[in-house]
């Protein structure tokens, strides 16, 4: 990030924001991945709203960013942003429709709306990224996956999310990396992958073999507690997830697999079974659960934005 150092007193930053379906996650970076103050923040956004009011939430924590780094003494150096799919992350043009969130701004050019309801140059730099790529990029930076080249990154929540990296590089094709390198998106059972290894799918798992309907983190409890059926779906999944993502591994040649997402903090309850999977097809593959769900996504964001106008 030598690209960005100058002589000047002011310190550098980004603008980074990690974009959930209920909150918008947020601080102020500097180019050693320092966050300052007090951050980071976290607000929340009613994804369900129509489209101004989504828009006054994200220009409303613009606006106190902006404030706090012109108090701080600090430099933006750009607005860079972790989104969910889907979305034309190039342009800043959402995509997401029929998923009871953000529908209001389906269409909508949010860079073009960023830069012009917060009067900034057309110039400045406002990215977006998938949520799973900055993510990994967080990890890579700071946390679980510091010391590795070849990464896959997994999200477990919602959905079945994916990003790969191989020598500090995002990376969307190449030898292992499905189509927009998302594997659960690839074809499975009835399905595609993220029908089966989510929340949705472990719920319905635990249905079909326990008789009852509970969430995740209820299943996990129960796990926790000694109840045999809901540790054996645990272990079913780590053993799905590993069998499924295998020939993955293998080809991309990776040497640390990272698992994220809400669902990754009961990594203790299928990490056996993952592992056992895995190791097959590489036994000194690196299997860690990620550092910092909350801060790596941000630090991922910053990191975005540096490696694209630092280097």
């Amino acid at each position: 990030m030598q690209g960005c150092e100058s002589s000047t007193k002011r310190v550098k930053c980004a603008l980074a924001v990690d974009v959930g379906g209920t909150s918008l996650k947020y601080a102020l970076v500097d180019l050693r991945g320092q966050i300052t103050g007090s951050y980071p923040k976290s607000r929340s956004i009613n994804s369900k709203g129509d489209c101004e009011e989504i828009l006054k939430s994200f220009i409303d924590v613009f606006r106190e960013m902006f404030k706090d780094a012109n108090n701080e003494s600090m430099k933006p150096l750009g607005i860079s942003c972790g989104v969910p799919g889907p979305f034309d992350y190039k342009r800043g043009i959402s995509l997401i429709k029929g998923l009871d969130k953000y529908n209001a701004i389906y269409g909508v050019n949010l860079k073009n709306e960023f830069r012009n309801r917060l009067n900034l140059s057309k110039n400045f730099p406002v990215l977006f990224e998938e949520d799973s790529a900055v993510f990994l990029r967080g990890e890579a930076w700071f946390g679980a996956a510091k010391n590795y080249n070849n990464i896959i990154g997994i999200t477990l929540g919602t959905g079945f999310g994916s990003a790969f990296m191989r020598n500090r590089k995002i990376v969307r094709s190449g030898p292992g990396v499905p189509p927009l390198a998302w594997i659960g998106g690839i074809p499975y059972g009835e399905g595609i992958f993220d029908d089966y290894a989510s929340k949705r799918g472990i719920e319905k798992n635990y249905e079909k073999m326990c008789n009852k309907n509970l969430g995740v983190k209820e299943i996990a409890i129960e796990a926790r507690s000694g109840n045999h059926c809901a540790k054996e779906v645990f272990e079913n999944l780590g053993e799905l997830i590993g069998s499924f993502t295998r020939p993955i591994v293998s080809d991309f040649d990776a040497d640390c697999v990272l698992m994220g997402g809400q669902i990754s903090n009961a990594f203790d309850l299928f990490e056996h079974s993952l592992k056992k999977e895995l190791f097959q097809s590489k036994k000194d593959l690196a299997i860690h659960k990620a550092s910092d769900l909350d801060r790596s996504p941000i630090l991922g964001a910053a990191s975005l934005l540096f490696d694209t106008i630092c280097n």
